[in-house]
């Protein structure tokens, strides 16, 4: 079976996807799509596409207080930073870290991301690291185990803005989802802007991504593949 439709444990991103497409033909899709982007700006329905791209991977509900708030690993220190904002705002009374997630310096000498979370004022009693995570689906099976183990109701998930709708469908589409109430919330100090990605490298080759991310998980579960992960 080929590598790019098999996730049973590889999931969305295997390593032979991630190596090829985003170290190296994202280098040479995104100047192409920024300057493409650029010059369909200046047309007011080409503006509204433009827009509505960025927009569509941005996936928010309304914050309600609950159980665990799940941080998902892999992206931007400011996943972590946020998860931990709203544990000192009293949303959530437990933090679940999935695997490493980007150091950043907010805390001296650039600690791990547990330390990173006690720094930022949650309890370390409070908190539940997970380091089995491979990729995004994988952390999805996490947080309805997680949920299930510790017989709670409902959780928060942090993760970065553009992250959020491909994260929201796996978990959609798993089998337990409707026996938790999951709430996804972007995080708030990520730079991704949607409304103007086009204008910045980064934001333009994560945008790529996870298009390319989402046409890959939906083949995937066209096939049935996930069916055996979940």
């Amino acid at each position: 079976k080929s590598c790019f439709l098999n996730f049973g444990k590889i999931g969305t991103e295997p390593m032979v996807v991630r190596k090829i497409i985003k170290k190296s033909l994202l280098r040479l899709i995104s100047p192409f799509v920024m300057l493409t982007a650029r010059l369909l700006e200046k047309k007011k329905n080409s503006y509204i596409l433009l827009t509505r791209l960025g927009n569509y991977l941005v996936y928010r509900n309304k914050l309600k207080v609950s159980d665990v708030i799940v941080v998902l690993g892999g992206g931007s220190a400011e996943r972590v930073r946020t998860g931990a904002e709203l544990y000192r705002n009293g949303w959530a009374h437990k933090l679940l870290i999935c695997k490493s997630v980007a150091k950043s310096k907010l805390s001296p000498g650039n600690t791990k991301t547990t330390q990173e979370a006690v720094y930022l004022g949650v309890r370390a009693k409070d908190i539940i690291h997970d380091n089995s995570p491979f990729n995004t689906l994988d952390e999805i099976n996490i947080l309805v185990k997680t949920l299930i183990k510790l017989k709670l109701d409902s959780a928060i998930v942090v993760s970065d803005a553009f992250h959020t709708r491909r994260a929201s469908i796996l978990y959609r589409h798993h089998p337990k989802h409707r026996n938790f109430r999951v709430i996804f919330y972007p995080a708030k100090y990520n730079q991704f802007n949607p409304q103007m990605w086009w204008h910045n490298k980064e934001d333009t080759k994560n945008l790529i991504y996870e298009y390319i991310a989402i046409i890959v998980m939906f083949v995937n579960f066209y096939f049935g593949h996930y069916l055996k992960s979940f």
